[in-house]
């Protein structure tokens, strides 16, 4: 019998349920969304504490994954699904009440395997236990994606060199990858759900079937207002973006993830910004004509270091604070804006952009004593950090 059919409804989402042949039994313990326990089955975590795997303990007399069989009838139960990360077989049709709909349309093989399925342990599920979640506030993130702090799933996290994923949820695999611009992220450039690459008005997105919008085609329907400020040509999308030129795109201070209230902005393919609101000015240094490695950022230009390698002139950078003053930035590809400026009060009017004393990373200026008519040159770092400015990790 398929107990999935044989449901009560308990309201705001909770059901009662029934195992067993004939779906004799009702539950008497709830473990998990998955998984319940009949026959007066004991819910046990077997696992720890941070990674969670809880089994029904059946009293005598009982066995399988709920405790729904007789120990003697047990043995002639054939379940030899192959079950992944620590996942039960079970005998029916597997309960989804607590997937969204858009998920279940979307996951190959979630259909019941000869009559057959796997109860998953905590942060798995799928017929197999095969897609890995997280809870992120009322709802979950797929496939590897993670909860930022704004209860927003970061799709980043879950790419592979074989599939990327988008949607609210990270619920939808690439199913085409676009050509990358300069400095953009191999997982960055793809579509979902059919959607077909395109390079518009300067700046990469994706023609989407009927019936699908957003960026990537990773919306069902149309799209929500997306009214994050973008600079320099850039268009707003939904999600967390590419961490761009790998280590030389550094988070500012407070900066989490690469997004502001769930939304970024994508850059022109052309080149020349970056940045979550592509604010950020960045050039890409060329070797014999051919795109290099190396990136200067906030203004910085290409310098010339030993043969075929290049460092940044952090002394041009153009990034100013909201006064108008032009910054200082330090580090290998000038990414680091300073967090104290080791300056005597008798100048305020000094353009910080051209001073060499000032501090990252939260070091701080060797003296702080304010009108001592000195230029402190020197940084104290935190642990973790060195140099002139504290601009060197560790």
């Amino acid at each position: 019998c398929d107990c999935k059919t044989a449901t009560q409804d308990l309201g705001e989402g909770e059901v009662f349920q029934f195992g067993g042949q004939f779906c004799q039994y009702p539950q008497t313990s709830v473990c998990s969304n998955e998984l319940f326990c009949t026959n007066n089955g004991e819910c046990t975590n077997v696992g720890s504490d941070k990674k969670p795997h809880v089994i029904c303990k059946c009293p005598p007399g009982f066995s399988g994954p709920r405790c729904e069989y007789p120990t003697d009838s047990w043995d002639d139960i054939a379940c030899d699904l192959q079950c992944q990360n620590g996942g039960q077989c079970a005998i029916g049709t597997k309960y989804t009440g607590n997937l969204p709909t858009n998920f279940l349309e979307m996951v190959h093989g979630l259909e019941d395997l000869n009559y057959m399925h796997c109860i998953c342990p905590h942060g798995f599920t799928g017929v197999v236990c095969d897609v890995e979640y997280e809870k992120c506030g009322d709802d979950v993130c797929y496939f590897g994606s993670t909860c930022t702090d704004d209860n927003n799933c970061d799709c980043t996290t879950a790419y592979t060199d074989d599939t990327s994923y988008a949607g609210l949820q990270c619920e939808f695999p690439s199913t085409s990858k676009c050509p990358t611009g300069d400095g953009e992220h191999p997982g960055d450039a793809f579509c979902v759900n059919n959607g077909i690459c395109h390079d518009y008005d300067g700046v990469r997105g994706c023609y989407c079937p009927e019936g699908f919008s957003g960026g990537r085609c990773e919306i069902k329907g149309e799209e929500d207002n997306c009214d994050l400020e973008c600079f320099n040509g850039g268009k707003c999308r939904h999600g967390v973006k590419y961490h761009e030129f790998g280590s030389a795109m550094h988070l500012l201070e407070g900066e989490d993830k690469l997004t502001k209230d769930g939304m970024y902005c994508a850059c022109p393919t052309a080149g020349g910004f970056t940045g979550v609101q592509c604010e950020i000015p960045v050039e890409t240094c060329l070797v014999n004509g051919s795109i290099d490695d190396h990136v200067c950022l906030h203004g910085s230009t290409c310098v010339p270091h030993k043969k075929d390698k290049f460092t940044c002139d952090c002394s041009t950078t153009t990034t100013t604070n909201d006064d108008g003053q032009r910054l200082p930035f330090a580090g290998e590809f000038c990414q680091y804006e300073p967090t104290a400026i080791c300056l005597w009060d008798t100048q305020p009017t000094l353009d910080y952009g051209v001073t060499t004393h000032f501090c990252v990373n939260g070091g701080h200026c060797k003296s702080e004593e304010a009108g001592d008519g000195k230029i402190h040159r020197e940084c104290n770092c935190p642990d973790g950090y060195r140099g002139a400015h504290c601009e060197i990790d560790i």
